[in-house]
């Protein structure tokens, strides 16, 4: 997936070479060039997954130029219990 500026003044570049930068160098944000589109099944498919699972489906899709195992050992060390005091992640109440 490539990345351009709202603004037009930026060649695409890939999510790693955009990543820590904020803005865009002409001062547009920095948005997918094209976005996933999921089919209905796609989606229905990932009511089921847990947040880590879903975060890391989503995440690979935006963030394709980071290796898959990589991505999976980045989110698996992010949503964890000790961070967010709870398995759930994101509990519903």
């Amino acid at each position: 997936m490539q990345y351009v500026s709202t603004r037009g003044g930026m060649e695409p570049r890939s999510f790693v070479d955009v990543l820590l930068e904020g803005l865009a160098p002409d001062g547009g944000l920095v948005v997918p060039q094209e976005y996933p589109v999921l089919t209905s099944a796609e989606w229905e498919n990932m009511r089921a997954l847990s947040y880590p699972d879903l975060a890391f489906n989503l995440l690979r899709m935006f963030a394709d130029d980071i290796p898959a195992d990589e991505l999976r050992r980045i989110v698996d060390r992010t949503y964890t219990n000790e961070a967010f005091g709870t398995d759930d992640i994101t509990p519903v109440v």
